[in-house]
């Protein structure tokens, strides 16, 4: 379905709305925050698909036909009843892959539909995770932690300063930027460079998403847009977004 929004809530259940009404999604016999299939934390559109993860590894994949299938039973773990495990952000740098990363260090490639989990330098809580340019992913975690790599070769990316949790990272114009909550920062060779946008107050970015030709950077009261190279803000009211 096209002209579609998709939203995970706080309880993991899945919404959406091409207009002012939302509908809940079944996704099968295990509805989302049950202990069998885990709160959903995050989804992500991978090429004409959308991608939904949470706790328990639990993956969820939404063809156009509008069906969900469970790609997490795929998964092989030495101690499945780990608690405290989960994802929590997914991203694709190459068609048919999927990486999804999540709690004390764990990232997960699926290729060819097997699951292998790769061995990262850090053990910290990895929050997300973005396709770059060269075919690469871009994670961020708690402390600041940023890795970049691909399968079995990772490397750290550290600007020596960041000791913030990186909160988001999207793509655009064959640009990685990287917020923190507080600052808006851009990837570039290997160090990351704070990004200054020409508005009034500070930027203060949290999320951000790469949808077309444009960037979105979301703070808690508002909404900064690049587009054509240029920064325009959107007021979001008096409600926070949290």
């Amino acid at each position: 379905e096209t002209g579609q929004f998709l939203f995970v809530c706080a309880d993991g259940a899945i919404l959406s709305s091409a207009s002012s009404e939302f509908r809940e999604f079944d996704l099968g016999n295990e509805p989302p925050g049950t202990s069998e299939s885990g709160i959903l934390w995050s989804a992500d559109k991978i090429g004409q698909t959308v991608v939904a993860v949470g706790m328990s590894r639990t993956v969820y994949q939404r063809e156009s036909s509008g069906k969900w299938t469970r790609l997490s039973d795929e998964i092989e773990v030495d101690q499945p009843e780990e608690s405290g495990v989960g994802f929590t952000s997914v991203a694709s740098a190459a068609p048919g892959e999927l990486c999804c990363v999540g709690s004390r260090g764990e990232v997960w490639i699926r290729s060819n539909k097997v699951w292998d989990r790769c061995d990262v330098p850090t053990n910290c809580d990895l929050t997300c995770v973005s396709a770059d340019p060269d075919g690469d992913y871009i994670i961020g975690g708690t402390n600041g932690t940023l890795l970049k790599g691909n399968s079995d070769k990772w490397q750290v990316v550290d600007d020596g300063t960041n000791a913030q949790a990186i909160t988001d990272i999207a793509t655009f114009a064959d640009d990685v930027f990287v917020a923190d909550g507080s600052r808006l920062m851009k990837l570039e060779g290997g160090d990351l460079k704070g990004v200054e946008p020409a508005l009034d107050s500070d930027p203060g970015v949290r999320y951000l998403s790469s949808i077309d030709n444009a960037l979105w950077a979301i703070t808690r009261e508002r909404a900064i847009v690049l587009c054509d190279g240029s920064w325009a803000e959107f007021v979001v009211g008096s409600q926070r977004i949290d």
